[in-house]
């Protein structure tokens, strides 16, 4: 081939292009697309670690046996306004309880007390089944003022737990709606 030749001279100058002054905006977002196929599942992740065993407690009663422990009873019951018709329900709960304890046959002993805005003893400790059916039987629900759980726990832990037999167990049941 031959050699190369020399570049040859610039060409016409083009129009000049048309200037676009207008301005653009966002639209508006697009509806949601279909939903794609799920992916493969994942690998399992590592197990725990299992914690140490508790203590194991001791077995229970079948249920068909009887009670023969000797036990401090305390008996809160709510007679706040918000009680209301549900009082009568209470009273026959602790009635039925106090007819299984069998009182006499275990030495054990029941105080109550009813409580509203302010605690009030309704049996002090006795060992006599009739004699918390009579003072159950003789209670009414206040039926005003709100429940004043503090003070009544309060109530109990002076004036009764301080009178109690000591070495026995003592349990406190409290039959509230909390309001």
């Amino acid at each position: 081939p031959g050699h190369k030749g020399q570049q040859g001279a610039a060409g016409v100058q083009g129009e000049a292009g048309v200037s676009d002054t207008a301005q653009y905006f966002k639209g508006q977002r697009g509806s949601q697309g279909a939903s794609g196929e799920s992916g493969p599942k994942g690998f399992a992740g590592l197990k725990g670690v299992m914690g140490a065993p508790g203590v194991v407690g001791n077995m229970g009663g079948s249920g068909g046996r009887t009670c023969d422990s000797t036990i401090n009873y305390v008996f809160m019951l709510d007679t706040s306004g918000s009680i209301g018709d549900d009082y009568p329900n209470i009273v026959s709960f602790f009635k039925d309880l106090t007819s299984q304890i069998r009182l006499e046959n275990t030495a054990s002993q029941v105080s109550a007390i009813t409580f509203a805005t302010r605690p009030a003893l309704l049996v002090d400790w006795t060992g006599s089944t009739s004699a918390v059916l009579s003072a159950l039987d003789g209670s009414q629900a206040t039926l005003t003022g709100g429940t004043a759980m503090g003070a009544a726990f309060d109530f109990v832990n002076a004036n009764l737990l301080t009178t109690r037999r000591l070495g026995v167990r003592t349990i406190v049941l409290v039959l509230t709606d909390g309001r």
